[in-house]
């Protein structure tokens, strides 16, 4: 899988087929560098702390339960994974055409459920764009309501899964139905319908931590534009 907008380093593929082949994985991911082409937003590793500073094996529980949205952890689900042709034509898995946001996620997920096995390397060989055209970054209701029924059709395709996958998929569940009354919430207070917004974030208390987000992210962006501004002066 590999952004028309981003880059990668010139030996990557070379690599991950090495690891690919040396650990008989189906499946191998390496971490990324997400940049930004706005000023004052410094390249920094996706992944990273102990538990990505070695090659390892990601499960699918780990996967799922990287993949909750609003979380502090990072989704595994933006990995650009490189993937074996012949598990591919085995398992006949292949996108959901229906989905704008989170196909990649839903293919890696039914294949990992399939059997397929994903190794991690930790090189940083990935570069990932962030800007803010990126579809990922344009969430809309209908995309939420797209994610939540695949994974419906996702536990009855695979309905006997170990209990830490359960968990992971019912932790997933909520944190989308919390998006949608995230979603709800907004819409109501933009329309100035205060009341009606207030009614819609009872029904789900997990929604108001999320309504500091675009702050908290204001925030981060301005100091980290302060920091590189500071640099640059301390450089000069």
């Amino acid at each position: 899988m590999f952004d028309s907008d981003d880059l990668m380093a010139p030996d990557r593929l070379q690599r991950l087929v090495d690891c690919a082949e040396a650990d008989w994985a189906q499946i191998v991911v390496d971490n990324l560098i997400v940049f930004s082409d706005a000023e004052g937003e410094p390249w920094r590793p996706f992944l990273s702390g102990p538990a990505y500073a070695k090659p390892r094996w990601l499960t699918l529980a780990d996967y799922i339960g990287s993949s909750r949205m609003y979380s502090n952890r990072p989704g595994l689900g933006y990995l650009k994974p490189l993937i074996c042709a012949e598990t591919l034509r085995r398992t006949g898995v292949r996108y959901r055409e229906d989905l704008r946001i989170g196909e990649d996620y839903d293919l890696i997920a039914r294949l990992l459920a399939e059997g397929a096995k994903m190794r991690f390397d930790p090189g940083p060989l990935y570069r990932y764009r962030k800007h803010a055209g990126s579809t990922s970054h344009t969430l809309r209701r209908e995309h939420i309501e797209a994610m939540l029924a695949a994974d419906e059709d996702f536990v009855a395709a695979y309905p006997d899964q170990p209990p830490e996958v359960r968990r992971a998929q019912a932790a997933r569940r909520r944190s989308l139905e919390a998006a949608l009354t995230y979603d709800e919430v907004i819409a109501q207070l933009k329309a100035r319908h205060v009341t009606d917004g207030l009614k819609a974030g009872l029904h789900d208390p997990a929604v108001w931590p999320l309504l500091t987000m675009p702050v908290t992210a204001r925030l981060r962006r301005m100091a980290a534009r302060a920091r590189h501004h500071d640099n640059q002066a301390a450089a000069a």
